[in-house]
């Protein structure tokens, strides 16, 4: 017999879900369940991730293979479950649920069903705790769909101490790393990595071996397996070099909370690509329209500040509520046909620019930043200069970024994962439809294996109280009062 906190069976299946790209199998994995002189240890397989949790203890030593879908009955928030088997083949979990005794009879795994567990790497070197954030900004970064570079993996530059991810129209370099191999490894950009039920304020440790980089977090370690024949494109050969003759905008932090904010509810926000356009003069401006309503929105940032010549470029506004998001408040814009770039002293995110800049229009409706309220106002006519063919012509199909390679097939546009948490959720990011479909499946799934357990507590409730109704009766038939 084999005592399960129920609340380690919960965390776990969320966990190992996490690990699983979609669409993903449809059989749930097999969970090895295991106690010996050493603790409890949990392992299960999915992909491309092997998710372990060992927990101290000194227990007799057994084993049980079963269903990954067996945990989500027995979670819960208190108690524990216990786990046996009960013949050949078969096995039982028992556990208490608010007082209503509960049992759940599932069929057990051979063994031989469930491939090996990687072994451990001899070494874990100790990181950041900074290092579990940048995976997570990592894997918002990566393609949704594999195409002939592997934009759905993550780079993991050992000697430069860099995670890289890109999907092809933005790219994310992050470092200052000591990480405990030379090479440049990819890895999968899982949703784990973003998710909120990862163990907080535990120390973070990094392993490899041959196949797998090993994460540890506190008790849970996650073996995640090395793409060896995938190809990456360089970096190196897609960020601009220098800044000279470039446009620097200084984005105040006022501005900065107050884009966080007004970007997604512009016009045009449905759109695919959700184009803005982004002028620099003497004044910041953004400008959005709806793809068949001739009226502009202008957004002018009178906090924010431009040095260097006059430029105009379109770009999706996914990217730049990102250059909020991650904590950049300069951004170099040189043309509409060279990448937009933010630095710091780590970090380098940089996202193509758009076809289409919208021009000033008379009749624009202004929203000005710093005012409690947006005022519409009728915008004053600026001097044109000689468009560019790019601005001129109507918005036509998008640049993709820059490589050194041709690709014959491009990336869906789309960081995965939930949306950032460093911002309120009255600034959230403009939502991916194909993500928050896959978000309210999800949802939908978890509901209905709660309702499938809320009902079967309802049933054996009923059948407990006609046996108790049952028992009372006879006691009264038995007429005990004469």
């Amino acid at each position: 017999m084999i005592v399960l906190p129920r609340s380690l069976a919960r965390q776990f299946r969320v966990l190992l879900r996490r690990c699983l790209q979609p669409p993903g199998p449809r059989q749930p994995p097999i969970v090895r369940l295991h106690v010996g002189p050493n603790g409890l240890e949990m392992v299960a397989h999915q992909q491309e991730c092997v998710i372990v949790s060992q927990q101290p203890g000194k227990h007799t030593r057994e084993t049980l293979f079963f269903p990954a879908d067996v945990l989500a009955d027995i979670e819960g928030k208190d108690c524990s479950a216990t786990l046996q088997t009960t013949g050949e083949g078969q096995g039982e979990a028992r556990w208490d649920d608010a007082g209503v005794p509960r049992c759940r009879r599932f069929d057990t795994a051979k063994p031989g069903r469930m491939p090996e567990v990687p072994p451990m790497p001899k070494h874990f070197q100790p990181v950041e705790p900074a290092f579990l954030h940048a995976l997570a900004e990592a894997a918002r970064t990566t393609a949704r769909d594999g195409v002939r570079y592997a934009l759905t993996r993550i780079q993991v530059r050992g000697r430069r101490g860099q995670l890289v991810a890109t999907d092809g129209r933005q790219l994310l370099t992050q470092g200052g790393f000591s990480l405990p191999w030379r090479e440049d490894v990819l890895i999968p950009a899982l949703p784990l990595f973003v998710s909120r039920d990862l163990p907080a304020n535990e120390p973070i440790a990094l392993g490899r071996t041959d196949k797998h980089v090993s994460l540890r977090i506190g008790p849970w370690t996650f073996h995640l397996e090395i793409d060896s024949n995938g190809r990456y494109p360089d970096a190196e050969n897609v960020i601009p070099k220098g800044d000279t003759m470039a446009s620097r905008l200084h984005l105040s932090e006022e501005d900065a909370r107050f884009l966080a904010h007004v970007l997604p509810r512009l016009p045009g926000d449905k759109e695919d690509l959700s184009p803005v356009t982004l002028d620099l003069g003497q004044e910041v401006l953004l400008r959005a329209r709806a793809e068949r309503s001739p009226q502009v929105s202008e957004v002018l940032l009178s906090g924010s500040s431009c040095e260097g010549p006059a430029v105009r470029v379109a770009c999706n506004r996914r990217f730049l509520w990102r250059v909020v998001q991650l904590g950049f408040r300069d951004l170099v814009v040189r043309n509409a046909n060279t990448p937009l770039v933010c630095r710091d002293q780590t970090r380098t995110y940089l996202f193509m620019p758009l076809d289409g800049a919208l021009s000033p229009a008379p009749d624009a409706v202004r929203i000005v930043s710093g005012e409690s309220l947006p005022i519409a106002t009728r915008a004053k006519p600026k001097p044109q200069p000689e468009t560019s063919k790019a601005q001129a012509q109507p918005e036509r199909s998008r640049e993709v970024m820059t490589r050194s390679q041709s690709n014959g097939e491009e990336p869906r546009n789309g960081p995965p994962g939930v949306p950032p948490t460093s911002l309120s959720s009255t600034d959230a990011e403009p939502p991916d439809p194909l993500m928050e479909a896959e978000a309210l499946r999800s949802l939908l799934h978890d509901a209905q294996l709660r309702l499938g357990r809320l009902l079967a507590a309802l049933k054996q409730q009923r059948r407990h109280n006609r046996a108790l109704r049952a028992a009372m009766d006879s006691l009264r038939g038995l007429r005990l009062d004469r």
